[in-house]
C-alpha cells in the first residue's frame, strides 16, 4: 500500500474522538521496557511503540512509511504517536527528539542516534548536514544551529574526527558518483574498529585505488572475453587456405621449431567464464560459496556455459560439471590415473574457487610500515602448523582448502605479513636476526627459552604469532651448579617448532654461542643469561630457582685466586670461552 493510499484509507476511518478515546487509554498500552539510554533494547522497543500505536488507533507497522501531516486530523494522529515516544523514552534522550517536526522524523533521530559505526553511518549523516538548509520564514535562526549541532553530535557518536586528515577524505568523496561512493563505503565498513573508529586519509585513498583497480580488471576481462569470441568466429567463418609445400632448392632456410600459429585446425580457446570475477578480491567473509573470498563478484554473463551459471563444481579430469572424479562421479575416470594434466587442472581449478590474492592493501607500503613486509601466501606445511595451532584454540576454523564450506563458516586463510622485529613485555625489542634471536618466552606459567624463526601477522583472522625453535637445558653435575651461581644456563636446540602468542615474549636476552665440541658436548650449544636487564631488582624467574646466589664472575675468580690453596694455573683459549 502506497503513502498517499494509507493515509486516504486512515482519514477515512480516524476520528478525532478515536484519537481522543486513544489520548485516555495511553498509559495502559505503553506497560513495556522503555528505551534505554544506551539503545541496547532500540529493536524491542520500537517494535512495541508500532504495536501500541496500532491498538490505540489501529494503524498496522506505522514506522514503515512516513506519513503526511496536513490536516487537523493528521496532525493530532501525529501527536498522538510522539506521545508514545515520549513516553517511553529515558529524560536523556529527550533532547535528540526535541527538533523532530513529526513523529517519524523523532524515530529516526532516535534511530540515528544509536546507529553503529562505520563509513556509510557517517556518510549518510554528512549527507544530512549538506542538505541542511535555513528558511527564515519556517524556521527561527536557533532552532537551525540547534539542529545541526544534533547532527554533529551524531557524526562525532560514529568516532569521526574533526581534522584536517579526516576532512580531506570526506571531501573526496562527496565528488565521487553515488555508486563510486556506496562501494568505496562498502570496504571501509569492513575496516571499520570499534577502538578506533576514525577514518585516516590513507583509508579512505586505498579503499578508492582498490576500487578502481577492481573497475579496471573488469573491464580488462570483457574486452579480452569479446576479442577472444570475435577471433573464434572469425576463425570458424575463414576459408581454409591450401597448403603449399616448401620449395626444396632452398637450403639455407632457418626453421624455427617451437612457434605455434592461429589456424583454422587450431581455434584460440575463450577465456573460461568461470573466472569472471572482480578484481583483486580482499580476503573478506562472504556468504558466496562459489566465490568464498570475493567481496562482489561480477554478474555472470549470457555467454557462460550451463554449469558455471548453476554454480556447480567441475570435474578435474573430464572438465564436466557437477560431478567430480575423486568422489567416483567419473565415468572415463578409472581410479588409477593421475596424469600430469589432471594434476594442473585440479590446481588451476581450485586457484579460481577460492578466488586467492593477498589483500590489497597490503601490497604497496608506505614508508611507516618497513616493519611489515607484504602479504603472503605460507606454503603448506606452515599453513598446517598454523592451521592446527588455531583451531586447537577453536574448532569452528575451516581449512581454506576443503570446499566448498559450509553455510557460516569461518574459514582460516592463508596470507600472512612477516614483521622485521616487535618489543617484548620488558620494552627491548627482538627479531629473528641474531643477536635479538635468543628470547625468554613464558607460556601457561612456565618460564624457557626460544629461538624466534619467524614474526607473522595474520590476515585472518588478525593476529601476530611467532614461530619458536625451543631450547633445552643441558644436565651437567659439575658445570651447572657453576653456571647457577653465575646466573647462566647451558641450552642446545630442540628439535620442535611451535607458534606461541607474540605477548608470550617476555625479552631478549644475553647469550654466547659455543662451538662443538666444547665442555664435554659434541653438539653447539648456548650460554644464556637468564637475569634480564630490565628485571625489578629481586624479581625471580621460574627457569632459574634463586638468583640471590648470582654473583659477578670477576669478583668470584678474585676470591678464589686470593687463597694460596686454592690457586692454579689454567691454560684456556679466550676464545672457547
Amino acid at each position: 500500500m502506497s503513502t498517499e493510499s494509507k493515509s486516504q484509507s486512515t482519514n477515512n476511518t480516524l476520528t478525532a474522538q478515536d484519537i481522543l478515546e486513544a489520548r485516555e487509554n495511553l498509559s495502559d498500552e505503553i506497560k513495556f521496557d522503555h528505551l534505554s539510554t544506551n539503545g541496547s533494547n532500540f529493536i524491542d522497543w520500537k517494535k512495541n511503540t508500532a504495536r501500541a500505536i496500532k491498538a490505540l488507533i489501529g494503524i498496522k507497522n506505522y514506522w514503515d512509511e512516513k506519513l503526511p501531516v496536513s490536516n487537523y486530523l493528521d496532525r493530532k494522529r501525529d501527536a498522538l504517536a510522539a506521545s508514545v515516544i515520549n513516553n517511553t523514552i529515558h529524560a536523556t534522550l529527550k533532547n535528540v527528539t526535541d527538533d523532530a517536526d513529526s513523529a517519524y522524523e523523532a524515530m529516526e533521530a532516535l534511530q540515528n542516534h544509536f546507529r553503529k559505526g562505520g563509513r556509510t553511518a557517517q556518510f549518510s549523516l554528512f549527507n544530512r548536514l549538506i542538505n541542511l538548509r535555513l528558511d527564515l520564514n519556517e524556521t527561527e535562526m536557533i532552532n537551525h544551529m540547534s539542529k545541526v549541532d544534533v547532527i554533529v553530535a551524531e557524526i562525532e557518536s560514529t568516532g569521526f574526527i574533526w581534522n584536517s586528515d579526516s576532512i580531506k577524505g570526506l571531501f573526496y568523496q562527496i565528488v565521487m558518483p553515488p555508486e563510486m561512493t556506496k562501494e568505496i563505503n562498502k570496504d571501509l565498513d569492513n575496516k571499520y574498529d570499534k577502538s578506533n573508529p576514525n577514518y585516516k586519509l590513507k583509508d579512505v585513498k586505498s579503499a578508492i585505488q582498490i576500487y578502481l583497480a577492481r573497475e579496471r580488471t573488469a573491464t580488462e576481462t570483457i574486452t579480452i572475453n569479446n576479442i577472444s569470441t570475435q577471433m573464434q568466429m572469425m576463425a570458424v567463418n575463414s576459408t581454409p587456405r591450401s597448403f603449399t609445400p616448401s620449395s626444396q632448392s632452398t637450403p639455407i632456410r632457418n626453421y624455427q621449431q617451437n612457434q605455434c600459429f592461429a589456424t583454422p585446425n587450431r581455434l584460440i580457446q575463450k577465456i573460461d567464464p568461470i573466472r569472471w570475477q572482480r578484481g583483486p578480491p580482499a580476503w573478506t567473509k562472504n556468504d558466496n560459496e562459489r566465490k568464498n573470498s570475493v567481496d562482489r563478484p561480477l554478474d555472470i554473463p549470457s555467454s557462460a556455459v550451463g554449469g558455471v551459471k548453476a554454480g556447480l563444481l567441475q570435474c578435474f579430469f573430464c572438465g564436466s560439471f557437477g560431478h567430480t572424479y575423486s568422489a567416483g562421479g567419473c565415468k572415463p575416470y578409472d581410479g588409477n590415473r593421475q596424469m600430469a594434466q589432471t594434476i594442473m587442472c585440479r590446481f588451476c581449478q581450485l586457484q579460481r574457487l577460492l578466488a586467492r590474492s593477498p589483500p590489497a592493501d597490503t601490497t604497496n607500503l608506505g614508508k611507516s610500515q618497513r616493519n611489515i613486509g607484504p602479504a603472503f601466501e605460507v606454503d603448506d606445511k606452515t599453513y598446517d602448523r598454523l592451521f592446527k595451532y588455531y583451531h586447537a584454540l577453536d574448532n569452528q576454523w575451516v581449512n581454506f582448502r576443503k570446499v566448498p564450506y559450509p553455510d557460516g563458516a569461518r574459514v582460516f586463510g592463508p596470507f600472512v605479513q612477516e614483521i622485521a622485529g616487535l618489543v617484548g613485555q620488558y620494552g627491548l625489542q627482538y627479531s629473528k636476526k641474531s643477536p635479538n634471536n635468543i628470547v625468554r618466552i613464558e607460556v601457561d606459567g612456565a618460564v624457557s627459552c626460544a629461538r624466534v624463526l619467524h614474526i607473522l601477522q595474520l590476515q585472518e583472522p588478525l593476529d601476530t604469532v611467532v614461530q619458536v625453535q625451543g631450547l633445552l637445558g643441558v644436565d651437567d653435575a659439575l658445570l651447572n651448579p657453576l653456571f647457577k651461581r653465575l646466573g647462566i644456563t647451558r641450552v642446545v636446540e630442540d628439535s620442535q617448532i611451535r607458534f606461541i602468542p607474540a605477548k608470550s615474549i617476555v625479552s631478549p636476552v644475553a647469550h654466547r654461542q659455543l662451538p662443538a665440541w666444547t665442555m664435554g658436548l659434541n653438539n653447539p650449544s648456548l650460554l644464556v643469561m637468564m637475569t634480564i636487564s630490565g628485571e625489578a631488582p629481586g624479581e625471580s624467574s621460574n627457569f632459574q630457582e634463586n638468583t640471590s646466589d648470582v654473583q659477578d664472575m670477576d669478583n668470584l675468580y678474585a676470591s678464589q685466586l686470593a687463597e694460596d690453596d686454592m690457586a692454579m694455573d689454567i691454560d684456556t683459549d679466550p676464545s672457547m670461552i
